[in-house]
């Protein structure tokens, strides 16, 4: 009686042992099946991103100057977004389909509906259209200094759902398509380098003038991107303690700022040097 109760114990231990055994063996042929498929995914989408930016947009179509080089590098960034998205779309189904999940009996189980809303698909259909405007409208590419959402910098990419600008402080930001209300394009043409100079009341505001305008005439000279002669705009302010003259310069995109920065360091020398008064607020304290 006692060797039949052990021979069941047994029996019935190898039999859960061998069950325990293939289930093991079940979830690492599935675990394996899951690697394989990242694995395999990722290879994908590295060769499609070498097809593309090799042999449709390689060296010949640059040199051969009918696409630009921006518009050409805007297409490759869109292009790895929206293979990036459909290959890994696909290995989620296949990722769902070893553990017996079916995506269409997901989805009909669920709703479409349901799931668009749980997973804010109202936000994600309003970035990826906007986006395709932006693109398609050419509003700007990929190395175009712009401002967007109030963000000003660079465009690193463009991506079906967000654009990617990096900071002129070097922090990059992230930005939904859908939230881009009004683009700043500096790179689309020439720009204008705008100097407001305030010069005190007591000073002669034409000799003060004629001292911008050789400070900036020099500058020109020294440097090609400055693309046209100064103009003197003549006064645009009178302030409280200062007389505000101007001066345009017409430069390269993105120029400006650089433009800007240096003839202000070189105006205020030159002022020091020929003795012309930048004026600063000052205080008068009569004692009775």
């Amino acid at each position: 009686m006692i060797s039949i109760m052990a021979n069941e114990i047994t029996g019935r231990a190898v039999a859960i042992w061998e069950n325990v055994a293939k289930s093991i063996d079940d979830i690492i042929i599935k675990l394996l099946m899951v690697v394989l498929i990242i694995v395999v995914a990722k290879i994908i989408i590295w060769i499609l991103h070498k097809l593309i930016k090799k042999v449709i947009f390689g060296k010949r179509m640059k040199n051969s100057g009918r696409i630009p080089e921006k518009k050409i590098n805007s297409i490759t960034s869109l292009s790895d977004s929206i293979i990036k998205f459909v290959v890994w779309f696909f290995a989620i189904v296949a990722v769902l389909q070893q553990f017996g999940i079916s995506a269409g009996s997901l989805l009909a189980t669920a709703g479409i509906g349901g799931i668009a809303l749980a997973f804010g698909a109202q936000d994600l259909i309003k970035d990826i259209v906007s986006g395709a405007f932006l693109f398609v409208e050419g509003q700007y590419e990929v190395g175009d200094f712009v401002e967007l959402a109030g963000i000003k910098g660079i465009v690193q990419s463009i991506n079906m759902r967000n654009t990617e600008v990096k900071a002129y402080t070097g922090e990059v930001v992230i930005i939904p398509n859908g939230s881009i209300d009004k683009v700043v394009n500096y790179s689309k043409g020439n720009n204008l380098a705008v100097l407001d100079i305030g010069v005190a009341y007591e000073e002669d505001v034409q000799a003060a003038a004629e001292s911008v305008l050789r400070t900036a005439k020099a500058y020109k000279e020294e440097n090609d991107f400055v693309l046209s002669d100064p103009e003197y705009a003549g006064v645009i302010e009178l302030g409280s303690s200062d007389v505000v003259i101007r001066v345009v310069m017409e430069v390269q995109p993105i120029m400006q700022f650089k433009t800007e920065r240096e003839l202000r360091q070189r105006i205020k020398e030159n002022f020091d040097k020929e003795n012309i008064e930048i004026p600063y607020p000052r205080r008068v304290i009569i004692n009775k």
